[in-house]
């Protein structure tokens, strides 16, 4: 797990990830299609066209629906308001993970976690260049073996 140096504080127990997933919240009685936006591995923020009344209580989350093996997962809505580009924003935390459904979780966060580093060095070296001893001299030399 990341950590933050000491004395930085951080609500969130595990790192979020962006993602753009296709999902389905079902409740007791209604459907939505929607799409994570970020996930981590105890919870997510999805963005739904609406939201059927039993939406305070607990349902369940779909991931990737149109797979042979969808990644199903409890969640609890931790607040609800409106999407600044239409329909709701949903801040969840899952509930009652299963070893299965947590290994299948993880993996799809190693993968959400690489494609976020490789977009975070793409910008870096995008900004930045390559990093060359004449521009940090303050820096020890680069040791190149």
């Amino acid at each position: 797990m990341e950590t933050l140096r000491p004395g930085f504080a951080s609500r969130r127990k595990e790192p979020r990830y962006p993602a753009a997933l296709a999902c389905i919240a079902r409740w007791a009685g209604g459907e939505t299609e929607g799409a994570v936006l970020d996930l981590s591995a105890d919870g997510a923020s999805i963005t739904v066209p609406d939201i059927p009344t039993a939406g305070e209580s607990s349902f369940a989350l779909t991931l990737f629906p149109d797979d042979e093996r969808p990644l199903v997962l409890r969640a609890a809505p931790v607040s609800v308001g409106p999407d600044p580009l239409g329909g709701r924003l949903m801040h969840l935390r899952f509930v009652d993970v299963q070893q299965p459904e947590a290994e299948d979780l993880a993996g799809v966060l190693r993968a959400l976690r690489a494609e976020f580093i490789a977009g975070q060095t793409s910008i870096a070296l995008d900004r930045l260049g390559p990093v060359r001893r004449a521009r940090f001299p303050h820096y020890p030399p680069l040791l190149l073996r």
